[in-house]
């Protein structure tokens, strides 16, 4: 729709916007498209306005939806699908580079991580006075989960 956007891929949008689940993150953007143009859709439905700011919160919602999606990653995706947003709404693609996703820790690395970890706690506990329970603290295979 972003690219056609004419009555038949709007026609389209609001048949997956009615027959999507309720946990169907994609409604967010088939409702956009959906009251694009200020009405609850095509057809007999154009005699009826649209929710107000509407389109403006199924794409908020589309945003957060991908930004959040893996939450290690929110810090780098949050400016690549603002950048990617703003793209369209200025014409374009939406083809913006994404960032570069650092790989993930090697099993020395979380190692080094849990002993940091592991150290830091035995600091805190003396520091309390008490003992912390061993369920607490992170181990290395909950780590690489």
């Amino acid at each position: 729709w972003v690219f056609k956007p004419n009555e038949e891929t709007r026609t389209r949008a609001r048949e997956a916007l009615d027959n999507a689940d309720n946990e169907d993150e994609t409604m967010l953007c088939a409702m956009a498209a959906t009251f694009a143009d200020g009405t609850l859709g095509p057809g007999e439905l154009e005699d009826y306005e649209a929710p107000p700011g509407a389109v403006g919160g199924a794409a908020f919602g589309m945003a957060l939806t991908a930004i959040f999606d893996d939450e290690e990653l929110t810090d780098l995706r949050g400016p690549w699908i603002l950048e990617r947003g703003l793209d369209i709404a200025r014409g374009g693609n939406g083809k913006v580079e994404p960032p570069e996703i650092p790989p993930p820790p090697t099993d020395e690395e979380l190692e080094e991580e849990f002993e940091e970890d592991d150290d830091s706690a035995e600091d805190d506990s003396e520091e309390s006075g008490g003992d912390r329970d061993a369920a607490d603290l992170n181990t290395v295979e909950d780590a690489r989960t």
